[in-house]
């Protein structure tokens, strides 16, 4: 049994709470400054809030694509191609956010005396092991000195 209530009124809040988050940090000037925007056709902004609802939503993309219920204005195509752009700087992305959210959320947080420090983390998640992942990378673990598969994670973090 789920302890998440699976209603329709659950997608309504989970949209509305991206609206207000993004209009919050101004991801579409991030986005922007990142060269994700599109030249033509659906906005960026609109694909990157599809996708931002997507992940705390009960289903995923195929799932919707497979059921009919993908109500959006664009194709999957549409959404590979925002994603798999090879403009857009998604690790500077990432940097702009948390340094918005940390300076705009967080800061007033703590005590003014206390130092900060802004730490990147770009660890390798190894899936050497694993046959059916898709897309791994050959990547260079620093700690062993050895090419593995699997990703970089980048992981921002702020100590105060």
């Amino acid at each position: 049994m789920s302890s998440i209530p699976q209603t329709t009124d659950n997608r309504n809040s989970v949209s509305d709470f991206a609206t207000k988050f993004m209009k919050r940090f101004h991801l579409g000037k991030l986005l922007f400054k990142c060269n994700a925007g599109k030249e033509k056709g659906i906005p960026g902004m609109d694909v990157f809030r599809f996708l931002f609802c997507m992940m705390f939503s009960d289903s995923s993309f195929y799932m919707q694509m497979k059921t009919g219920t993908f109500g959006e204005g664009f194709s999957k195509n549409t959404i590979y191609r925002f994603l798999n752009n090879a403009q857009t700087n998604w690790q500077r992305f990432t940097t702009l956010l948390s340094a918005g959210i940390i300076n705009g959320f967080m800061k007033p947080l703590t005590d003014e005396k206390r130092r900060d420090v802004f730490i990147v983390d770009d660890s390798l998640f190894d899936r050497s092991r694993s046959k059916k992942t898709e897309l791994p990378a050959r990547v260079l673990d620093y700690c062993s000195m050895k090419y593995r598969s699997g990703f970089r994670m980048l992981t921002p973090g702020w100590y105060p």
